[in-house]
């Protein structure tokens, strides 16, 4: 047996390969889409030779569709003459792409740098490089077609704190992620995270503090940690607007200040500016008067004139900062926990919430407010023992409680 053989006839070609441990002759070509067919085996050289040749007069392209020579015009020729099958077009649809080797790492950095000049959201954009990063921080030197499961779920394993929201937050984020990669060449359209989440169940009015706990909350916690209890309790602050995080120097510069409070208007209010507003939307805050006596003694001995960046904004409401992401986590409201029998899980501003809505029926302004959507308002704050509750809520002032020595 010689070795192996090429018969051209025109546009197409096919080639005749000896196996010599069968003793036979193969033939084979390339489909449209440059996939080895086999067309038969034969022991009689000639028979494999004829065969060969009938394929060659058949094909009537040479066009290579990974070859960067390849010319568009030509394969435009070929479909206007009518020299491509049905089969050959549907080869040619079901060509594998070469893939572009990107490291993950290397890849998010193009992403959120396209991501931010978009025109996107100060707060998109921010989410965007936080669950990127969470990645990355796991998987930066893994290629990107290598991703699976496994390790898109090695992220949520280290994150057991996560409530379902932000899974399926990370979730989603990491396949819009993925199509961008598809649509740059870097993995394939079969690549897919497919991450089963639980299922979710229709949403449940909050568990909120009652004013009984509440109470004990304002007479044993520590003087410093006043401020963010009444802020979070009566008005409905997120404490992340309050606090920032104190290993996050730029989330920490973004938190309220004393500068953004007005007590001593006709009606007091706060300014949540859009970098402190975790919906990057700045709102008006309205203040209760029982909020007002609380916060008065430290307002008047709090530097508001300082300057921070180019305003008059003074200081820090909280200067201690959040230690993690979550509020529960922190020694002082484990402490306080333990008083009231209670974890901590952001129930002071569900519960300013829910008691303010169920006093004044107005979803819309409290949804304001509060930066909530209308549709949460409704869903998840009206509760008939709220409205029982709600008047006992706001008659918390220090005198009642016998809180003294504030600021």
């Amino acid at each position: 047996m010689s070795g192996v053989k090429t018969v051209k006839y025109g546009r197409g070609e096919a080639k005749i390969t000896p196996i010599k441990t069968k003793g036979t002759y193969r033939v084979t070509y390339r489909d449209i889409a440059g996939k080895l067919i086999v067309a038969g085996e034969y022991k009689d050289f000639s028979k494999a030779e004829k065969k060969a040749i009938q394929i060659a007069k058949q094909i009537k392209y040479n066009w290579n569709p990974d070859d960067v020579r390849a010319d568009t015009s030509y394969l435009l020729t070929l479909i206007n003459e009518g020299n491509l099958t049905a089969d050959d077009i549907s080869a040619l649809a079901k060509q594998k792409k070469k893939l572009v080797s990107k490291l993950t790492g290397e890849a998010a950095a193009k992403y959120i740098k396209e991501k931010s000049q978009q025109g996107n959201t100060t707060k998109y954009t921010r989410d965007v490089k936080r669950q990127i990063r969470y990645l990355c921080e796991l998987h930066a030197t893994v290629p990107m077609h290598q991703l699976n499961k496994s390790h898109y779920m090695s992220v949520l394993d280290s994150k057991p704190t996560w409530s379902l929201r932000s899974r399926e937050k990370f979730v989603n984020d990491m396949k819009s992620f993925e199509k961008w990669a598809l649509d740059q060449g870097y993995i394939s359209e079969r690549h897919s995270i497919k991450i089963m989440l639980p299922k979710k169940h229709k949403s449940k009015p909050h568990k909120v503090f009652t004013p009984e706990e509440f109470s004990k909350l304002l007479l044993n916690c520590k003087n410093e940690f006043i401020p963010w209890l009444v802020l979070a309790g009566f008005a409905g602050l997120r404490a992340s607007e309050i606090m920032g995080s104190e290993n996050n120097k730029t989330e920490r510069s973004r938190a309220l200040r004393w500068g953004d409070v007005y007590l001593d208007r006709k009606i007091p209010v706060i300014y949540v500016r859009p970098e402190t507003s975790k919906t990057d939307r700045a709102r008006i805050v309205k203040l209760h008067p029982t909020l007002v006596k609380w916060l008065k003694p430290y307002y008047d001995n709090a530097d508001r004139d300082s300057i921070h960046g180019e305003e008059r904004r003074g200081e820090l409401i909280y200067p201690i900062g959040k230690p993690t992401a979550h509020t529960g986590d922190m020694p002082e409201t484990q402490r306080l926990a333990k008083i009231i029998g209670k974890k901590f899980d952001n129930q002071l501003r569900k519960s300013s919430s829910s008691y303010l809505l169920s006093s004044t029926g107005d979803d819309e302004s409290t949804a304001k407010q509060h930066g909530h959507s209308i549709g949460t308002m409704k869903s998840q704050y009206i509760n008939p023992r709220f409205e029982e509750d709600s008047e006992e809520w706001y008659s918390l002032t220090p005198e009642k409680v016998g809180r003294k020595n504030l600021g």
